[in-house]
């Protein structure tokens, strides 16, 4: 094998071969042949164990494009499909995801409950919040770049609507809201697909987060909270994301505690002592948060440290923590 590193950002011939192999972010790790087709990609950083695994499957043959030609021959097969899914997402290639999944759905029309709902409610909100970051940050331009034309747009129909209502000829504060309250009807219907009955912690997790970026604080509040619940040893990680969410929109303050104290009992570095501090401090346990805040900040390094310690002085002042969720200032 021979490793070739490209700088689409910086080096021109780099930017078309990003180009021509249709990247969509980085990093994007590509795997070919010396004549340059395609065998398999991905869309992060691996772990050294887990990387020598993938090389060693697409040396073996087991390529995504081996895998979808067994798909095509057998679209009813759902472990072929999660497979070819997690190839397809890399590649946001959303028409043929829900191309897949239809076709899926339609070898088994008698499947309940059917194993590709999540499939399908994944792809939804993945494509959902991709189409409405770049609304946004088309907004943020004053719409001075063209409107790409966007293939099976399924999870935004209402943003589609305000793109056939010539929303960038709009008065500026009514491209905001208009914009605000599209997001929120979509992401609503995206997440009324599937009961929160008997849903997976993956799948209830990745609802939850879902719910807080669209402004759906309460829901987000449940589904963190029946997430916690029911998961088995959630990584430090998930805990401090859940609880710092929960921090954001002030919602059910005393659970978001409970998990943050959770999360600082595995991990006790800075940002996640952070997320217990500052729950802390608003929920009335000043004298503690100040002790763990100060920890952060004397453990943290460089600009994050600085930050840290701003906060101790904030707290000691008796100041409010003004932190807010992004969607309370979408698409601005």
């Amino acid at each position: 094998m021979v490793a070739l590193k490209l700088v689409p950002r910086k080096n021109e011939a780099d930017k078309e071969l990003f180009q021509r192999f249709r990247a969509t972010g980085y990093p994007t790790l590509l795997f070919l042949t010396p004549d340059g087709e395609e065998l398999d990609r991905f869309g992060d950083f691996m772990p050294p164990d887990d990387f020598l695994a993938a090389i060693d499957r697409i040396e073996a043959g087991d390529t995504f494009f081996a895998r979808l030609a067994r798909l095509n021959e057998n679209p009813g097969n759902f472990e072929l499909l999660e497979l070819v899914h997690e190839g397809l997402m890399v590649r946001e290639d959303f028409p043929e995801v829900f191309s897949r999944i239809s076709a899926f759905q339609a070898a088994n029309p008698d499947l309940d409950p059917d194993p590709s709902m999540p499939l399908l409610q994944e792809s939804l909100m993945y494509q959902h919040s991709w189409l409405y970051w770049g609304a946004g940050s088309f907004y943020r331009n004053h719409w001075e770049d063209e409107i790409p034309e966007i293939e099976e747009p399924l999870a935004a129909p209402s943003l589609m609507a305000l793109i056939e209502e010539k929303l960038p000829e709009m008065p500026r504060a009514d491209q905001a809201e208009r914009l605000r309250l599209a997001r929120s009807d979509d992401a609503e219907k995206i997440l009324d697909m599937m009961s929160d009955v008997n849903l997976s912690p993956d799948v209830m997790f990745s609802n939850a987060r879902f719910a807080f970026d669209n402004g759906f604080y309460d829901r987000a509040a449940d589904l963190y909270a029946k997430w916690f619940e029911t998961v088995e040893d959630p990584p430090a990680g998930d805990l401090n994301q859940a609880a710092w969410n929960l921090f954001l929109s002030r919602t059910d303050l005393e659970q978001a505690t409970v998990i943050a104290r959770a999360a600082y009992a595995l991990d006790a570095g800075p940002s996640v002592a952070d997320t217990l501090a500052r729950l802390l401090y608003v929920t009335g346990s000043t004298e503690e948060a100040i002790e763990i805040e100060h920890k952060a900040a004397a453990e943290a390094e460089g600009e994050e440290a600085e930050g840290y310690a701003e906060v101790v002085e904030r707290m000691q002042m008796g100041e409010d923590m003004v932190d807010r969720p992004r969607f309370d200032s979408y698409p601005d």
